[in-house]
Formats: structure tokens, sequence, C-alpha cells
């Protein structure tokens, strides 16, 4: 009867470490947007204003230089279960208006998927379709595709749903069919974007 008692507590104790263990694990998850090592060296680009950042805010890398921008998020008028967010940066003030200049558009990001890879695709199911602009204002001045062979993702750190506060981590490489250098250049790489709104 002993044995069997001494047993017993063996496999108990044996039975608790191992949900321990498991507990641990899922409260870890590795994050799919990590700080990256900058080796782009071309200078002179332009780094647009970061607007009034009024319900949120970007900070980042954009080629070498640190940028911000104002965020901007929206309902998915296709789901409830999506949501669409933009990055926008603006021109110098030009008589009392500062004019957009700099837009990142991400459209069907799910709200409940950490990490979620990026496309140029309208048609994709399983990915964010993500855009970068130069404009002013209405207008289109140069478009970037996605740079589908880089490493690109979205993470959603945290989201709630009652509040729409977001807080996520980008990371996108685009490429431009023309480039007016130095202020435009072809290639555009974000790394290491913290992405906050409605804090």
């Amino acid at each position: 009867m002993r044995n069997l008692n001494i047993l017993i507590v063996l496999l108990i104790t044996c039975f608790y470490l191992s949900c321990t263990k498991d507990d641990h694990q899922k409260t870890d998850p590795i994050p799919c947007v990590t700080a990256e090592t900058i080796t782009d060296t071309i200078s002179g680009f332009l780094i647009f204003e970061k607007g009034k950042q009024e319900n949120g805010f970007a900070k980042g890398i954009k080629i070498n230089k640190p940028f911000e921008a104002s965020v901007f998020l929206f309902n998915n008028s296709k789901s409830d279960t999506l949501i669409d967010l933009q990055l926008k940066g603006y021109w110098l003030e030009n008589n009392g208006h500062f004019a957009e200049g700099e837009l990142i558009s991400f459209s069907k990001i799910n709200k409940t998927t950490k990490c979620q890879k990026l496309t140029n695709n309208r048609e994709s199911v399983d990915s964010v379709i993500v855009s970068y602009s130069i404009v002013y204002d209405d207008a289109g001045f140069l478009l970037y595709e996605l740079d589908l062979n880089a490493d690109n993702a979205l993470e959603i750190i945290s989201f709630d749903s009652e509040t729409n506060k977001l807080k996520a981590k980008f990371k996108g490489s685009f490429i431009s069919k023309k480039e007016y250098l130095p202020d435009l250049p072809k290639k555009v790489r974000f790394s290491d974007v913290y992405i906050e709104y409605g804090y």
C-alpha cells in the first residue's frame, strides 16, 4: 500500500510539472517582427513629418533613419473579424496645411491572428494586403509594390475589440518601377516599426 501511495504521488507530481511546462510554453510566443541589423547606406531620402498623432503613432526605421507617422484604424467593410490600418506621413506645412505625403495601407487584418503574412494580391484571403505610396493629399505621385522576396510581416501584439485599442509591429520592403533620387529611392525598407492606436 505504501508503494502504491508513493507511485500515485510521483504520477501527480509528473503530471503537474508537465502541465506547468505546457502553460509556460503557451504564454511565450515567438515574435515575428524583431529588431534588424541595418545595412543600407543610402542617404538624402525624404523623411516625412509625423503629423498630429491624435489617435495613434508609429515609430521605426525607414531604410536607415528613424521615422514616425500618424495611425488611423478602420473597421473593414466586408467582415467584423477584420480591420484596416493606415500609417500617414505629411509634407512640410504650407500656409497652415499639412498635405498627406506618405501612406502605408493595410487591408484585411485579422483581429485575432498574432503573426500575419503580407501580400500585394488584392484577391488574397489569408494575408494582409499592403501598399505604400507617395502622395500629395489625394494626388498619387509614386506607387511602390511589396517586395515579395523580402521578409515582410505584421505582428498583432494586442487588440481590444471593444475599444479598438491596438498594439502591433511591422516590417516590410517595397519597390517602385521609378525612382527620383535622392529623395525617393527605388527600394524602401521599413523595419522594427512599433504601432499604437487608441491609447
